[in-house]
């Protein structure tokens, strides 16, 4: 551990990472759009404000008329977009005062008093009666942005803190420990138990932990985090895409169910719902330092980008349908926007600029696609975007509307832009007089640096988790040592029992929520966050304020950066919204011990192990190039040792000859006798294990062996056919694991035998390309929709169609054969099992879940290309290569084998062709092939699971009936000519006198035994001679003409 942080202290202080006086700088490639800071902003929010009524409650915008006018449409205070309004007359406020002064881009409202005068309707103590709290539910923590920000002007606001409290309170109360998350939506009647949570759930964190701040209750804090951590486990995918809803079994913990409410499917991805995580989750870093949260927030940030349509503006849902007229969604992508500002601050922090660069210019291209499309000019439209989603499912469908909260994040991103000094004000020159370190001209094309700003007061991340040179290190030998003790969880029940000391400080694991008289631990993956003990003052964040708002008193309350620095020992009781108290339990339960909880979810922990851990983050991000320089370097020194070892051992040699009495011929005659031994021994060596080689051959290929071989064999592929059957009907998430385990023994098996008889260029054959690439896709790339695709259609189309034009046979006594066989036919088996009959396929098999119909153009390209590949590297691996050999006669391949097959269809068609055109020919052949073999399953087999399942019976069909001829036609003739064989001994015995009885016809006695297919060699049934003469066995045409001859014998004796 200790070697480990020297290295990170050497390498990162060379770099500059630990530099204090090191600057970092954030370049944009493309210029902010104006509109961000357009003077139509304040105008348009004063003419909203203006109509507050001083007679009746207020009434809060939530969403544009539909039928275009552009008007807002009202809702009551109870309604959960009710406080972006008021939090966005902060953002002016601060806009105004802090950040453009002297700029009259922000308008000449009172934003302040305006703020203030609107928040009064969200006042939860004031407005006892307003709903506030079983209207709202769940979304109560976007009813106290606007206290927040108010609480970030002005610590002492009592109004203010007693709102927060209130708010944090009923929100805790939704908490259930079974779960380990706060509840959204009440139970159904019809269903008591249920417990949905969904992922917009996320943006209500931060009261908690406000909150927790406020009370010094670290319980509100544990609760946040349990609530972030189960919501990264459970709504996460794979490939970082988001359920909308997860529910929960208030019981058990369980999960039963992850669906949607507002996507498209239950497997798509609801765009706004992975903006709130992205957003979310970074929230969640900013206060706690956890990096699992900026872990997190960055992987749902990278798909969201990954899928963005080439308009830049996200549609509704990114597996919508992308018909003409889909929806787009602007406030995603200004809610998206926004948390990949906070990401680029992040990355300014640790000292990053590729990375700060990275999200500041994907943030500002999102912004730039958003404003181009929905940007109103008109001063009548009231609100500041168009082209948002409200509820598309809905009836009749919400969308191509201004909404509330996606202008709020507009301004919010714009103003970040502002404090990064990535953009200017709408007047250059006031905003340069009142910020002198900002650029004294707009941001341009040509991605000249800017200088970043140091975290001011006002930011709204004001980061307690700088990358100082001891904080940084202190970190690292902290994670290297836990790097050390974390144990791979192998199960999903994991249990950690540890003592715990009342009134004492402790390290609670991330992700640990109250739990009656136990704590909850159900990501114990996540980093170990220290709670701070109670003597830390509010002092420490004395000029860290948020919220981008100026500090009226010095000494004033910091809350966004604020993580829990304190824990009450004994249970604090809130005031409850209910006008009861509520008492949540703390930190130091009677208990005493750590219980984690039973998922009967799927486990994603180990998603999260190469991002949760700082140092290896570090070194990803850091010290990738100077490891490879290090490795040059040690390469260079190491070839010059390498060099001044030989040159002072032929130095020490030619010494060594000069000093010794032997003649320099003696020695080298003295070494080729030497050497000649040495041949000669190895030469017997080398004999007598071929000898033994040979005996053990001769010993494998008896009659004896062979035929236990042959049975064993026989006994495996009828079993192996009946376990598929029940597999498929009980567990067909086993298959593929089935499929793989067997293919892991039958490559190298196929491998070594056709080795041995040069057979082995079979190998580069497409069918086996094919198996590869299914592999991969199972375990490597299960969220890859291409590698999926070309799987689905190479399964189905090259490899089953081989069944008919290649004759593979269900012969179960030849193993050869059964191989053959389950190459081409188990495949296809698995890639329907998992398209139509996987349970939860979108869990294991992300892919073929996403791709719910086949393109049928995109498909057949994607087939070509999938073959031109492979015949590309047949084409110069096989045929160009290794062409002598195949031209030798020394190595078989495909073609070669087909060439030669005269009677073939395939055969026919090749040699009939010019020579120096055949091999031309023969590709273009496999690639029509190799096509239309895809159609079927482009066509009929992709949709439909019945129309698959009468496939595979045809393939299997098929396969069954040249099994069939094979034991009938292949023995049968090998029996007609052991007859005709006999026959002819029977000739030349009879030719000397003996005559053969009429009744016997052509030498065959009716009385004799025949073989009989049911049974061994050996066992005879005394069946007439019309019985079928099939043998299963290598001796029993030996038996039965032995026989014969003694019946012949018996005929000599009479005829005496």
């Amino acid at each position: 551990m200790f070697a480990l942080g020297a290295v990170f202290l050497v390498a990162a202080t060379s770099s500059g990472v630990l530099s204090a006086e090191a600057s970092s700088s954030v370049s944009l490639d493309i210029t902010p759009p104006s509109q961000l800071v357009s003077p139509l902003i304040a105008s348009k929010l004063a003419d909203t404000a203006g109509t507050l009524s001083s007679n009746g409650p207020p009434m809060y915008p939530q969403w544009t008329y539909l039928s275009g006018n552009g008007t807002w449409q009202y809702f009551r205070a109870a309604t959960w977009t009710s406080g972006f309004l008021p939090a966005s007359f902060y953002l002016m406020n601060t806009r105004k005062s802090v950040l453009c002064k002297g700029d009259n881009g922000a308008g000449s409202t009172d934003w302040l008093a305006t703020a203030q005068n609107w928040m009064q309707g969200l006042d939860p103590v004031a407005n006892p009666n307003a709903e506030l709290f079983d209207g709202v539910r769940h979304d109560v923590g976007f009813l106290s942005f606007g206290w927040i920000e108010a609480l970030a002007l002005n610590g002492n606001d009592e109004k203010a803190k007693a709102a927060i409290n209130s708010y944090a309170t009923y929100l805790a109360s939704r908490f259930n420990p079974n779960v380990g998350c706060t509840m959204s939506w009440n139970p159904r009647s019809s269903d008591p138990t249920e417990f949905r949570v969904i992922i917009d759930n996320m943006m209500n964190l931060e009261l908690l932990i406000v909150s927790s701040k406020l009370t010094g209750n670290s319980t509100l804090y544990n609760i946040a985090t349990s609530h972030a951590n189960k919501t990264m486990v459970n709504h996460l995918r794979p490939d970082a895409s988001t359920y909308h809803v997860v529910n929960y079994n208030q019981t058990t913990g369980a999960v039963v169910w992850q669906q949607t409410a507002q996507g498209y499917a239950d497997n798509s991805t609801w765009t706004r719902g992975q903006a709130w995580g992205i957003h979310g989750f970074a929230t969640m870093y900013n206060y706690t330092g956890d990096l699992n949260y900026w872990v997190t927030s960055r992987r749902l940030a990278e798909y969201y980008l990954s899928r963005l349509p080439e308009s830049g503006v996200p549609p509704w849902d990114f597996d919508a349908p992308a018909v003409p007229g889909r929806p787009s969604d602007t406030s995603s992508a200004t809610i998206a926007a926004s948390g990949m500002l906070m990401l680029s601050r992040f990355e300014q922090s640790s000292s990053n600029t590729t990375g700060a660069n990275y999200w500041a210019n994907a943030a500002v291209r999102l912004l730039s696609s958003t404003t181009s499309l929905a940007w109103r000019k008109e001063s009548n439209w009231q609100s500041l975007l168009s082209n948002g989603t409200v509820n598309n499912p809905a009836n009749p469908p919400n969308n191509n509307t201004g909404i509330i909260y996606g202008d709020y994040y507009y301004i919010k991103a714009g103003n970040e832009l502002l404090d990064q000094g990535l953009m200017n004000c709408s007047n250059d020159q006031a905003a340069t007089a009142a910020r002198p370190t900002s650029p004294s001209s707009p941001q341009t094309n040509s991605g000249t640096a800017m200088p970043s700003q140091p975290l001011p007061r006002y930011t709204h991340f004001p980061l307690l988790h700088h990358m100082t040179p001891a904080g940084l290190l202190k970190r690292t030998l902290s994670w290297t040592g836990r790097l050390l003790t974390v144990r791979l969880k192998t199960e999903r029940n994991h249990r950690l029992n540890r003592h715990v000391v009342p009134g004492q400080s402790e390290t609670l694991p991330i992700g640990l929520v109250p739990k009656s008289n136990s704590w909850t631990a159900p990501h114990l993956f996540h980093a170990q966050t220290p709670l701070r003990p109670a003597t830390a003052t509010r002092d420490f964040f004395k000029g860290k304020e948020m919220a981008s708002k100026p500090s009226q008193d010095p000494g004033h309350l910091s809350t966004p950066a604020l993580v829990a620095d304190t824990h009450s020992s004994d249970a604090s009781p809130l005031a409850s919204p209910f006008g009861s108290t509520t008492t949540l339990p703390s930190a130091s339960s009677k208990s005493g011990s750590y219980q984690s909880e039973k998922f009967a979810s799927r486990d994603d922990s180990n998603q999260y192990w190469a991002g949760s851990l700082t140092l290896l983050d570090t070194f990803e991000t850091y010290f990738d190039s100077r490891i490879d320089l290090l490795e040059r370097r040690f390469k260079q020194h190491s070839d010059r040792w390498k060099r001044k070892a030989g040159y002072a051992l032929k130095r020490t040699t030619s010494e060594a000859l000069k000093r010794t009495k032997t003649p320099t011929e003696e020695l080298s005659r003295l070494y080729d006798e030497r050497s000649k031994e040495v041949e000669v021994e190895l030469a017997k060596i080398k004999k007598k294990f071929q000898k033994r080689m040979s005996t053990v051959q001769e010993a494998w290929e008896s009659a004896t062996v062979v035929r236990t071989r042959e049975k064993l064999s026989f006994l495996y592929g009828v079993m192996m056919v009946l376990a598929t059957a029940l597999l498929f009907g009980l567990a067909p998430e086993w298959l593929h694991v089935v499929y793989s385990v067997h293919v892991a023994y039958f490559l190298p098996t196929r491998f070594y035998v056709y080795k041995k008889k040069h057979w082995h260029y079979f190998l580069f054959d497409l069918c086996y390309y094919a198996q590869i690439l299914c592999l991969i896709y199972i375990w490597g790339a299960p969220s890859n929709t291409t590698l999926w695709v070309a799987a689905y259609l190479l399964s189905h189309g090259s490899l089953a169609s081989a069944v008919i034009t290649w004759r593979n046979s269900l012969v179960f006594h030849d193993i050869d054969k059964m191989i053959s066989l389950f190459i081409h036919v188990y495949p296809p088996l698995v890639f329907t099992v998992i398209r139509h009959f996987y349970p939860n396929v979108e869990n294991r098999f992300p892919a073929a879940a996403k791709v719910q119909h086949l393109e049928p153009v995109q498909s057949l390209v994607l087939s070509t290309i999938i073959y031109l590949i492979w015949q590309t590297l047949y084409w110069k691996f096989v045929l160009v290569d290794r062409r002598k050999k195949i031209e030798s006669g020394q190595r078989t391949t495909s073609f070669s084998f087909l060439i030669n097959d005269k009677r073939g269809a395939i055969g026919k068609i090749l040699n009939a062709a010019p020579p120096q055109h055949r091999e031309l020919y023969f590709m273009f052949g496999q690639l029509a092939y190799s096509v239309l073999t895809c159609l079927p399953a482009i066509f009929l087999l992709y949709t439909s699971p019945r129309q698959s399942g009468a496939f595979l019976l045809f393939i299997f069909s098929v396969s069954v009936w040249n099994g069939g001829g094979f034991y009938i036609e292949v023995f049968g003739r090998k029996f007609e000519r052991e007859l005709e064989a006999l026959r002819k001994e029977l000739a030349e015995a009879t030719s000397g006198g003996a005559t053969t009885p009429p009744s016997q016809g052509a030498g065959m006695s009716p009385s004799r035994p025949t073989v009989s297919a049911s049974s061994d060699p050996g066992d005879f049934s005394s069946s007439s001679a019309s019985s079928s003469p099939l043998v299963v066995g290598r001796d029993g045409p030996n038996v039965f003409v032995e026989d014969l001859s003694l019946d012949l014998k018996d005929e000599r004796k009479k005829n005496q």
